[in-house]
């Protein structure tokens, strides 16, 4: 599964989650099927379903999008 835990009150709800990793704190990752979803921001939610790359770098951004590829969020 790849899914590994980098800081505090990190939180992976990832389900068959290729690389979807947590690396900031308080980032949690609701993602479902998701390649290389991963959370790199303090307060970022990724609630992508079967998204490819679906990654939020900023601060307190969401990601709502569901089947996007490369639907990233970065400021």
């Amino acid at each position: 599964m790849n899914q590994y835990f980098y800081n505090k009150t990190s939180i992976d709800l990832s389900i068959n989650g290729i690389l979807g990793n947590i690396y900031s704190k308080s980032a949690i990752d609701l993602s479902i099927n998701g390649v290389l979803g991963n959370i790199y921001s303090k307060s970022a939610i990724d609630l992508s379903i079967n998204g490819v790359l679906g990654n939020i770098y900023s601060k307190s951004a969401i990601d709502l999008s569901i089947n996007g590829v490369l639907g990233n969020i970065y400021s």
